[in-house]
């Protein structure tokens, strides 16, 4: 469990961390005062051969057709029921296995 904690805050860390290059990445492309929520949006589907970003977890790039991560494996997660509140089980995730590209 520790383990898929630690994978979670990376990929946490790598889902903010593309989204601030791809609003730096508009303010470039379209000046400061055209920056949107909408320019922004559209960039990271552009994060892909040249502009591929380095995560903590590794480059990060997407298919410019589907949209989908590229060359990466992904973890399959099952999720428990809530439980309740206070319990140690309640909500945890459980690795079924990884599903790669």
């Amino acid at each position: 469990m520790d383990a898929l904690a630690n994978d979670q805050a990376m990929v946490g860390h790598d889902a903010v961390y593309t989204v601030g290059i791809a609003a730096r990445r508009a303010v470039d492309s379209y000046g400061p005062e055209h920056v949107t929520a909408g320019t922004v949006h559209e960039l990271p589907g552009q994060t892909n051969g040249s502009f591929r970003v380095r995560g903590a977890s590794g480059e990060i790039a997407f298919d410019p057709d589907t949209g989908e991560l590229t060359d990466r494996p992904m973890a399959l997660v099952e999720l428990g029921p809530p439980g309740e509140r206070g319990s140690r089980d309640r909500g945890r995730y459980r690795f079924v296995e990884p599903l790669k590209p």
